[in-house]
């Protein structure tokens, strides 16, 4: 992908298919074995903090690319967990991370095309809007009533407004004083919500974003993950504003 908001240029997803089909997303700069490693770290750990009764991880199975040779078949290896590919790029023989990948996609390019009407200028958002659509699949009820969330932790995610809004809708949050530019900032700042933050409890993800006249449109800030944030006490999505496209003859 074309880098998002943060600079990440891939996105790992990973899916627990023995018990859950609970899912994954880590963003990351780059393929390399190592950063494959601390993805796939990243995920265990996870999983077995939410899991309800001492899940650990006992096979990885991922596709034939060098991303997964090196450090990281070293560390399943160290850590006894089985290790196994497609044997080659071949779809079918990974079904279950190939479907979340485009359900994911494609519950991004909803809340994409809410958020910004589809003007096509806000594309870098894919990051954090991977992360969120990762999120909401993991908690709704889906075609059989399954939810993975609470497959997995033993517990029911209930819809909390003040907690869940909607992605690309605007919100003010607070500025720290040390990251003001300097006594005249106004200790409020302007961003979008693109989700709940993974880092903050009950916090919130927000991409501060500000005016730029000169190309009409909003530019966008790096992700930011908050204790709190306020609305206008209605849906209001900016990034609908953005350069006015002509259409030639």
């Amino acid at each position: 992908y074309s880098p998002d908001v943060d600079g990440n240029i891939w996105g790992f997803v990973g899916v627990e298919v023995a018990h859950t089909q609970y899912g994954f997303v880590d963003l990351t700069t780059d393929k390399e074995a190592s950063t494959a490693t601390s993805s796939l770290k990243r995920i265990r750990v996870e999983l077995e903090n939410k899991a309800s009764d001492s899940k650990t991880l006992k096979r990885d199975h991922h596709d034939c690319d060098g991303s997964f040779e090196g450090e990281f078949k070293q560390y399943l290896t160290d850590e006894v967990i089985t290790n196994t590919d497609t044997s080659g790029y071949r779809p079918n023989n990974n079904s279950h991370t190939e479907r979340r990948n485009r359900t994911l996609k494609e519950c991004f390019k909803a809340s994409l095309l809410m958020a910004t009407g589809g003007i096509g200028v806000y594309n870098a958002l894919w990051g954090p809007g991977l992360r969120h659509a990762n999120y909401c699949v993991n908690r709704v009820p889906w075609h059989d009533g399954r939810v993975p969330y609470s497959t997995l932790t033993g517990l029911t995610h209930t819809h909390n407004p003040t907690q869940d809004k909607v992605f690309g809708q605007q919100v003010f949050y607070h500025k720290p004083k040390e990251t003001r530019s300097d006594a005249w900032d106004t200790a409020g700042g302007d961003a979008v919500w693109v989700g709940v933050s993974e880092v903050v409890t009950g916090g919130h993800r927000v991409v501060p974003i500000k005016w730029d006249p000169s190309s009409n449109m909003y530019l966008l800030g790096r992700t930011l993950d908050v204790p709190h944030v306020k609305d206008t006490g209605s849906l209001i999505f900016p990034l609908k504003m953005g350069p006015v496209l002509t259409q030639v003859p």
